[in-house]
């Protein structure tokens, strides 16, 4: 399970995290991690999930400014 907290930004919102709280992205919005607290531990699931190449390939590079920082 997810513990410790996070501030972290999708878009241009800020979102809060809290242990054992969820989000979900979507594909193509951009997002970052702002802070987390030191005890933070967190898992990502990506559906559907890519290897390899095709995983390198979906990366994209996403300009601080389109983050709103």
């Amino acid at each position: 399970m997810a513990r410790g907290t996070t501030e972290m930004r999708v878009e241009t919102e800020t979102i809060h995290l809290s242990e054992g709280q969820v989000i979900a992205i979507e594909p193509g919005e951009a997002h970052t991690f702002l802070s987390s607290s030191s005890d933070h531990f967190h898992f990502v699931i990506h559906t559907p999930g890519l290897e390899g190449d095709e995983a390198r390939a979906d990366k994209v590079a996403v300009p601080r400014s389109h983050l709103g920082l």
